[in-house]
């Protein structure tokens, strides 16, 4: 991989390594961080209103691997990389978190990969299935 290139879709991921998501009771936590990461054409989108979509269609494919959503999330951490970008960032933001939980925001000055504005951290936890 090209340190200077963000991560395809296709690489594993600090969720994907885990084997198990840790339990507390009867709960199950998952918690997967992500970034935009690449397009399918390989490309990065340019701003941080399209770099949040994109980083929160990853975090809901993780999400429903682990079968849980957005709307079990009880935790959001957001680390953007420009003060100034913080509106545009809530604006989507808002467009999938419908409901309150516990949230972070805080400005970064830069994440691993140049060009990347955002990463997101979710927590959602869900009562295991009877059975």
């Amino acid at each position: 991989m090209n340190p200077r290139s963000p991560p395809s879709s296709a690489c594993p991921t600090r969720s994907a390594l885990r084997r198990r998501a840790p339990r507390v009771g009867r709960l199950r936590a998952d918690h997967p961080s992500r970034t935009p990461r690449l397009t399918a054409d390989g490309k990065l989108p340019d701003n941080i209103a399209d770099q949040a979509r994109q980083a929160r269609q990853h975090v809901e494919a993780a999400l429903a691997k682990a079968g849980t959503s957005i709307p079990d999330a009880v935790s959001i951490r957001q680390w953007p990389t420009d003060a100034g970008s913080i509106k545009a960032y809530t604006l989507v933001r808002s467009e999938f978190v419908k409901h309150e939980c516990a949230s972070m925001l805080a400005v970064i000055p830069a994440l691993v990969w140049p060009g990347i504005k955002v990463e997101i951290e979710v927590v959602a936890v869900r009562t295991p299935a009877a059975g």
